[in-house]
């Protein structure tokens, strides 16, 4: 794998390679270690050890001094003060004499483990940071990665796959061969692999479009449950609304049918003053013509 497939693989992502401790820095430097330099064993120790422990047939050791800049891909070791484990990075492109730019994980916030190693809280996942040189150790520099071993052209020559999975269009030399590959049995010629890399390319491209069209359906799925949830939210607040309606006008109801209950009292009411005021009067009446003649003497004795 280049370095910039690698790069990015992991930036923004975690990695814990020994499956221990939570995702420490070192465990990007060991899928580094794997994954481009093609180095087949572990390399053990603490950031700080692998300045000594990384073997030499994989690595060039470069002490820190005050002019020496780091090119993209050299491993940048903090010595032991730094944290008391020290650090490990990966450098990018544009460091310079006074800065470091790095690719590196558990920093800047560090995972917190409990005392049996158990992860309490996690640290900062893989991400590019600026640093200074301050308890910089010194630097790994990967030597020639077998991916750089690929000419930039496809020749007629044979098709030879390692045991780690690397292909070569040609071998550069015997040594490099003999060094990389053990089983010759699975060559072929390369006029044979290239329909099937286009066949495996079309296979490619169509699961990309599964897999897109995948994801559409998915993201359409996902709204529409979202406007479901509206609408089933909208649904109960109009239910909540409309149960507040009816008993506002249940409320009413009740208190018309009691100002009902009080007219039908009060109409009782006034028929009777009525019945009382008609009576009343022809008695006034009976009295007043009786008065009447009287008075006129039509009256007898």
């Amino acid at each position: 794998m280049t370095f910039d497939r690698f790069f990015q693989k992991y930036n923004n992502q975690y990695v814990n390679w020994d499956g221990k401790y939570g995702f420490q820095c070192k465990d990007l430097f060991s899928a580094y270690n794997s994954e481009v330099v093609f180095n087949p064993n572990y390399v053990w120790g603490d950031a700080w050890q692998l300045y000594n422990s990384a073997p030499d047939k994989y690595y060039d050791k470069i002490l820190n001094t005050p002019s020496f800049v780091p090119q993209k891909g050299d491993a940048c070791i903090w010595k032991k003060e730094y944290g008391g484990f020290g650090h490990v990075a990966l450098c990018l492109d544009g460091c310079t004499t006074t800065k470091l730019i790095v690719l590196g994980q558990n920093y800047p916030k560090v995972t917190k483990l409990d005392g049996n190693g158990n992860v309490l809280k996690n640290g900062s996942p893989c991400n590019v940071q600026t640093m200074s040189y301050n308890k910089v150790m010194g630097f790994l520099r990967p030597k020639k990665a077998e991916s750089e071993m690929l000419p930039k052209e496809v020749t007629q020559n044979e098709l030879f796959r390692s045991d780690n999975g690397a292909i070569f269009w040609h071998l550069p030399n015997t040594d490099v061969a003999n060094k990389y590959v053990r089983d010759w049995s699975d060559t072929r010629p390369i006029q044979e692999i290239i329909p099937l890399l286009g066949n495996l390319e079309a296979q490619v491209n169509d699961l990309t479009i599964q897999r897109d069209n995948a994801v559409s359906a998915k993201n359409k799925a996902l709204q529409s449950i979202v406007g479901l949830n509206t609408t089933i939210e909208d649904t109960r607040k109009e239910m909540s609304n409309k149960e507040i309606t009816i008993e506002q006008c249940n409320k009413t109801i009740a208190e018309k049918s009691e100002e009902i209950e009080k007219l039908k009292n009060s109409q009782v009411t006034v028929e009777k003053i009525v019945i009382e005021s008609v009576i009343w009067n022809g008695v006034k009446r009976l009295i007043n013509r009786w008065t009447q003649k009287k008075n006129n003497g039509n009256i007898k004795k």
